[in-house]
């Protein structure tokens, strides 16, 4: 099994056991539910494979990352070690003596706690330590000459400054022992617990969510997979610009009809969105009405979409939609005050040069239409592409950033599907599926997501839900950053009190002609030490607390920080802590 193995290596495996644990579950689950529901049961399984990838592509990573991170964690301690003896000591022979044991002592503590350093061969090992060791101590050596410059003006560059100011700042220190060993003790056990305790995982597999707190009515919605793109640079500027939906098979109509626990079905059809704005040739309409431009036109099966959004309410004058209507529209009062029109009238829609001849049935309010909204909380009229804001970079050439927006009542058309279809580019956008009594909608539209891998949202009293296959991050142990917090504010009230004992200092400092920029470059010198010391061995110490975890037996719920990137966010922790 991979997760011994890691195991036996000495990686921390809890939480890849826990998600072992789940997967077996969900697979026993699928066997129990085979002979009732096969369909229930592939969806456990497919959640299950989803969750066996995630975690042998981890498996296999944190091998890798622990090969790799072993070579940038050498040279992390090395600076350490140089840092945390260049506060005891000024004279160089001392520190590179101090520097040299306090390293081998990193070293062995590394080897016997990280994973990664048994991996690699002794020779080669020891040989990177003892380049890190060179090129660190090189560094610390030469770094008192590279920070010298020329005086300009009689100043003295601060780069000049920079070696006396960390001297001060280490003697200050030094004479502070208690209350510097106590403060570094505070920033130490800070990260170390922020090392140990907290956990960042990053997968793809089902998500589910709550996206609004009400819906129109109880039912599912269902759209492909691909989200939109809301805005996005113009394809005229070179952008590759916005797209609403992703058409559906007409094949899914009929598998969701298929389906025991579906009552209806509705599937909506409309046209991909068009540009409304006008710049060099962007300005395209779906078509026109002797010269009225329409944007958008909608396909439905009335009866259907009565039951599920009462969109037959918002007809005021005439009719309603039939399922058997041919070539009727709906039109919009605006539409009809403009163009003159009335019940009965035909006209004349020009899409590419095609005409198509349609007779209004009826008329229906612009703002209740405007008002509908969707199973997934979007409006229901169609999309339509608008200019969002323009900047110019030459004459005559403008940056377009382009935008999705609902068309308006009056520049839509709205029929049967049937009669929708005859235009070519008028697609299935989605599905609303209203459920028979009982079901469970957030349960069914987590199958749907799973099985068919499509976007669902379950509109329930509750709210409505997104269920979906897709990457997440996952975070654990938030709730300790309350006692962070507390610790913070600690090293703060520290600091500060620390600065308002040396005010007679700061007297001193001003009057052997030190500025005020310099001073407090003495006091964030002292912070920046102590956050730097704090930092290194507070990571070190979040390894140890692994080891002792695993050999206690104790089931923290926790990923393994591998990586070395992380000795980064340890020192970003101290640092914070300290300079706040």
């Amino acid at each position: 099994m991979i997760i011994k193995e890691r195991e036996e290596k000495g990686f921390y495996v809890t939480l890849e056991r826990q998600k072992l644990a789940r997967i077996n579950s969900l697979v026993s689950e699928a066997e129990i539910l085979l002979n009732q529901s096969y369909e229930s049961s592939f969806s456990k399984l497919r959640e299950a494979h989803t969750e066996i990838t995630n975690l042998m592509e981890w498996l296999n990573k944190m091998y890798v990352e622990a090969l790799r991170s072993i070579f940038l964690l050498i040279p992390f301690l090395a600076f350490t070690s140089a840092v945390t003896s260049s506060i005891f000591f000024e004279d160089l022979k001392p520190k590179l003596c101090l520097t040299s044991v306090s390293y081998t002592i990193m070293l062995l503590y590394l080897f016997y706690l990280y994973p990664g350093s048994r991996m690699v061969a002794p020779s080669l090992l020891l040989e990177c330590s003892l380049t890190s060791l060179i090129i660190v101590l090189a560094l610390f050596a030469a770094l008192p000459m590279l920070l010298k410059g020329r005086e300009f003006g009689g100043r003295v560059p601060l780069r000049n400054l920079m070696i006396p100011i960390f001297s001060i700042a280490k003697r200050h220190l030094r004479r502070r022992k208690l209350r510097s060993v106590l403060t570094l003790l505070s920033v130490t056990i800070l990260v170390s617990s922020f090392i140990v305790l907290t956990s960042f995982t990053t997968g793809y597999g089902l998500t589910f969510s709550k996206i609004s707190r009400t819906g129109p009515s109880t039912g599912i919605l269902v759209r492909t997979l691909k989200p939109p793109i809301m805005e996005a640079r113009a394809p005229v500027s070179g952008g590759i610009g916005v797209s609403w939906f992703t058409p559906l098979k007409n094949s899914s109509i009929v598998w969701f009809e298929s389906r025991p626990y579906v009552r209806l079905v509705a599937p909506k059809y409309e046209n991909k969105p068009h540009r409304e704005y006008k710049y060099r040739g962007s300005y395209d309409p779906l078509g026109y009405v002797d010269g009225l431009p329409v944007f958008g036109i909608v396909g439905i099966v009335p009866s259907a979409e009565a039951k599920i959004l009462s969109l037959d309410e918002a007809v005021t004058e005439g009719r309603y939609l039939r399922d058997d209507d041919e070539n009727c529209v709906l039109i919009s009062e605006g539409f009809k005050e403009r163009l003159g029109l009335s019940i009965g009238n035909n006209l004349t829609l020009w899409v590419s040069g095609e005409k198509l001849t349609l007779r209004v049935v009826g008329i229906f309010d612009d703002r209740k239409l405007e008002n509908i909204r969707d199973l997934d909380g979007e409006p229901f009229l169609p999309m339509k592409i608008v200019e969002l804001r323009r900047a110019q970079v030459d004459e005559g050439i403008d940056i377009i950033t382009e935008g999705l927006r609902p068309c308006s009542a009056s520049e839509v058309l709205v029929t049967t599907w049937k009669t929708a279809s005859k235009i070519p580019e008028v697609q299935i956008s989605r599905l609303d599926i209203v459920l028979k009594e009982g079901e469970d909608l957030k349960e069914l539209a987590k199958m749907i997501a799973l099985n068919k891998g499509l976007r669902a949202w379950a509109s329930t009293r509750e709210g409505i839900y997104l269920a979906k296959l897709s990457p997440y991050f996952e975070g654990k142990g938030l709730p300790i950053a309350i006692p962070w917090l507390i610790v913070i504010l600690n090293v703060v009230i520290t600091m500060l009190n620390s600065l308002y004992e040396r005010r007679k200092e700061i007297l001193i400092y001003s009057s052997i002609g030190i500025n005020p920029s310099q001073i407090a470059g003495i006091f964030l010198a002292e912070a920046g030490v102590i956050g730097i010391v704090g930092g290194g061995l507070g990571y070190l110490l979040g390894l140890c607390w692994y080891r002792i975890l695993s050999l206690i037996g104790a089931s923290l719920q926790v990923k393994q920080k591998i990586s070395a990137l992380w000795t980064l966010a340890a020192m970003a922790v101290s640092l914070t802590a300290v300079l706040v």
